[in-house]
């Protein structure tokens, strides 16, 4: 910025505030203080034994002092009015307030998964439980003890349980590296995602955990009192058979419940991001390339050095060959940045002591509004004459000329920053644009020149956004425009070079990444729910081949045999799914402030998941159905 300057500290690797590479001190001219800026965020290290209700408590009695001593720079009426107050929190809660509900909902999710993955898992142990009973009785019979069967499940589900860990976070090596790909850039502490200790302490505790579990299930459920029985045919007692049969049928219900919430919330999010896309935010992003310029303040001192720079910059840009529009503002929409501040019309001015609407503020250049194709409803755009010290023409949006004349025309109308001396000439209103997030409703906007201030002190923008609109590719504009700014000013850097469409895509990252983690969950969840429903009643068809052989002997069509096996399975699809529905009414409404354009308890989605789901479970029972149905009775009696 022109100004020498003494380096007298360097931070260790890896240490991170918000991006920045280096900074200055604050300086601070106690002659003449000033209310300074909002935006300001200050960091403290709280006493032993203090709290943040009492660091809140303390802030706020001097933001009222303050107030009391200074009542023309901010009163505690206007305070008040605003709802400004002392705002005391953690840290850790600054980084990652706006991805915490985000990341809980998909920590659920997972868990969610691992659920459904243990019913899964449970209900084929069971099986194979149940398919081995005349092995363990013979074993039994030999002088095997229940300790010894146990040590024999728990050896075997351990070993499955450990190797399926380590497959897993094989795939999670692979799998995070993409997912970090498409992660949002500000995702809270994206740098230390990865494969770590702990993450390898905890697939290890798990994959144990799990692996006892398993293996303990069959060997509880095995007993030496019907040794006789399962040695004569591997039969069991009826009530072992109805108990086993409660249990797999019990999991099987689990999974579809927990699957169905899965694909709602899925679901869910699905809409919403469609929803975000279809969203028009007031300007048309397609062709459009931006970067920024800093002008320092040691070389560019005067207000007019800082016009004639952007005059120049625009206009070299203009003559370029392939570059249809350019402008510059002081801050593009959907970045984040904000400068507002309460305003006023001077037909009818805010009474004294009350706060007027609070007005989001930029400066342009002429060519913005056309490069960003932001329509003009009303008037006509601005000029170079229309400066702080020259005509004091200004540019608004329709939310803002509806806020201060309802029903009338705000063109020709005066406005000013609320107290103000000097007011402004509207010009022209343009259409609305969704400045802070495309899901937020367009705030009132006021496009000033590039010269704010008063006539006798003007104030420039000497950090701008260019915008450039081209035909084809908008990235093959960055090295035309990097010429042009070296043209002008070749100390002067490019900063950010991006297309506006980066930009939006941005601005809905966390959405997009969000949708992209529940729906793989929810994939996972329906494949693992599908391959349950499989399992149990391709189990239950076997273990009743006989009985379908000797009905089927007996004269019973195979159409009786399909409904009878159909009608099972779906039953316990049935009343998983109205579980389920009951169970996402409840867990996607803690999801309401995540959605956009659909309720939490949307009835299309409800009704298509649970749909799509039903369809995929009358798959998955059709199969081993239709293969009963085929049975040959002569070899199922055979076969017994």
């Amino acid at each position: 910025d022109g100004v020498q300057r003494r380096v007298v500290g360097i931070m260790p690797p890896g240490f991170q505030v918000s991006g920045e590479d280096l900074w200055v001190p604050m300086e601070i001219d106690m002659a003449s203080p000033d209310l300074g800026s909002l935006q300001y965020i200050g960091a403290a290290r709280l006493p032993e034994g203090g709290t943040i209700e009492m660091a809140q408590a303390e802030m706020q009695d001097l933001l009222m002092l303050f107030a009391e001593e200074n009542p023309d720079e901010l009163s505690a009426d206007i305070m008040e009015q605003a709802g400004l107050a002392a705002d005391i929190k953690p840290l850790k809660d600054v980084y990652v307030e706006d991805m915490r509900q985000a990341l809980w909902v998909l920590l659920g999710t997972v868990g969610f998964v691992l659920l459904i993955a243990c019913a899964t898992v449970a209900n084929l142990y069971l099986v194979r439980e149940e398919s081995r009973q005349r092995e363990q009785a013979l074993r039994s019979a030999l002088g095997a003890s229940r300790a010894d069967v146990m040590r024999q499940y728990l050896a075997e589900s351990v070993t499955l349980a450990v190797g399926s860990g380590l497959l897993g976070l094989g795939l999670a090596v692979v799998g995070v590296r993409g997912l970090l790909g498409l992660a949002p850039a500000d995702l809270p502490a994206i740098l230390n995602i990865g494969i770590d200790g702990s993450v390898l302490l905890f697939t290890g505790v798990i994959s144990l955990v799990a692996g006892i579990a398993f293996g303990v299930l069959p060997g509880f459920g095995y007993g030496r009192g019907d040794l006789s029985n399962s040695l004569k045919d591997g039969s069991r007692s009826a009530t072992a058979g109805r108990e086993r049969h409660r249990a797999r049928s019990t999991l099987v219900v689990a999974q579809v419940a927990l699957a169905l919430v899965l694909l709602v919330g899925s679901g869910l999010m699905f809409r919403s991001f469609v929803a975000l896309r279809k969203v028009d935010p007031g300007f048309e992003a397609a062709g459009l390339m931006t970067f920024r310029f800093a002008l320092p303040y040691a070389e560019y001192t005067e207000p007019g050095q800082v016009l004639q720079f952007q005059r120049q910059l625009t206009e070299r840009l203009a003559s370029t060959a392939g570059i249809q529009e350019v402008g510059m503002v002081s801050g593009i929409p959907l970045i984040g940045q904000k400068s507002a501040g309460s305003m006023e019309p001077l037909d009818n001015p805010v009474p004294e002591g009350e706060l007027g609407p609070i007005v989001e503020r930029r400066q342009l250049t002429p060519g913005y509004l056309e490069a960003m194709s932001i329509p003009i409803l009303e008037g006509r755009a601005p000029t170079w004459d229309d400066q702080a010290n020259q005509n004091r023409g200004l540019v608004i949006s329709e939310t803002l000329a509806r806020t201060f004349w309802p029903n009338e025309s705000g063109l020709g109308r005066q406005i000013r920053s609320q107290g103000n001396e000097y007011s402004w000439e509207v010009i022209g209103v343009v259409g609305d644009v969704r400045f802070d997030a495309v899901e937020d409703e367009p705030l009132p906007i006021a496009y000033f020149p590039a010269l704010m201030g008063s006539p006798e002190t003007p104030v420039p923008s000497r950090m701008m956004d260019v915008v450039v609109r081209v035909a084809g590719d908008p990235l093959d504009a960055v090295s035309l425009a990097r010429d042009a700014l070296r043209d002008v000013d070749p100390r002067l850097p490019m900063i950010t070079p991006q297309t506006i469409q980066a930009v939006v895509d941005q601005s809905m990252a966390a959405n997009s990444f969000t949708v992209i983690l529940l729906g793989i969950a929810a994939g996972i969840a329906l494949l693992l729910g599908t391959v349950g429903i499989y399992g149990v009643i391709s189990y239950i068809v076997s273990r009743r081949t006989q009985e379908i052989g000797v009905r089927m002997a007996l004269g019973a069509p195979g159409e009786v045999v399909l409904r009878s096996v159909v009608g099972q399975g779906m039953t316990l699809a049935g009343v998983g799914l109205a579980i389920g529905l009951v169970g996402a009414w409840a867990t996607s409404r803690a999801m309401a402030s995540m959605l956009y354009g659909v309720t939490a308890t949307d009835p299309l989605t409800f009704a298509g998941t649970a749909a799509l789901l039903a369809l995929v479970a009358l798959a998955a029972v059709w199969i081993p159905a239709r293969r009963a149905s085929r049975v040959d009775p002569v070899e199922a009696l055979r076969a017994e």
